[in-house]
């Protein structure tokens, strides 16, 4: 991530990327891809012009829109302790995608930002990944790890998901530390071979990507999707 500001915040403790979840009856869903699985995945040009603007998101100061290279990114951390918690933290970071698109939003009145990545994946991939996502966010509870500040210890909170896409998913990342508890709120949405990952950061308070910002994201990528 490129924004000075987000590479501090997450400094405190995990070093992770930023990017969940009670979930949208996942077995009733799994098959709810194969429509796509012929599609053609969106490119990062077309994943670029999905993307929020400015003018859309009025709590914003800033925003940056980046392309984003899950396949070639290097991180030299560890894996955490947990496996299940580990194929969390990859797949909210886009592992397997085609072409991704992270955006960071620098909120009005708060140093903590908020971040979205968007993802295209080929064939069933999506729906795969999501399913994977889904039973690895159950049985993920705790865990601990190594990030560019030392060691720190995690929960991972089950939420309830959002009413939008094919499929949603929303959980919590407690981490304490010596400046009170970090605090990482996700959501994941599903829409056909896109998911769509959203977070919001904070220290010492709560934390939450605006709902009106994933619903107005998800309307524009099922749109951009069915034609």
């Amino acid at each position: 991530m490129s924004n000075a500001l987000l590479v501090l915040t997450l400094a405190l403790v995990c070093g992770c990327a930023g990017t969940h979840a009670a979930h949208k009856s996942a077995e009733s869903t799994t098959g709810a891809g194969d429509a796509d699985a012929g599609v053609r995945p969106a490119s990062m040009a077309q994943l670029l012009n999905l993307t929020l603007r400015d003018r859309e998101v009025p709590q914003a100061r800033e925003i940056t829109t980046e392309q984003f290279h899950p396949k070639t990114e290097k991180n030299s951390l560890p894996p955490v302790s947990d496996v299940n918690c580990q194929k969390v933290l990859q797949i909210i970071n886009g592992a397997g995608s085609y072409a991704s698109v992270h955006q960071i939003f620098n909120w009005k009145g708060d140093i903590f930002p908020g971040d979205s990545l968007i993802s295209s994946y080929e064939g069933t991939r999506a729906t795969d990944y999501f399913r994977i996502l889904v039973k690895a966010i159950n049985s993920c509870n705790s865990y601990s790890g190594t990030g560019y500040a030392g060691r720190y210890r995690a929960t991972l909170t089950v939420e309830p998901p959002p009413d939008v896409g094919d499929q949603g998913a929303s959980f919590r990342i407690v981490i304490p530390t010596e400046n009170g508890l970090r605090t990482e709120g996700h959501v994941v949405v599903r829409t056909g071979n896109l998911i769509a990952m959203f977070e919001n950061l904070n220290v010492g308070g709560t934390a939450e990507f605006p709902p009106g910002l994933v619903v107005k994201q998800i309307q524009r990528l099922d749109e951009a999707r069915k034609g």
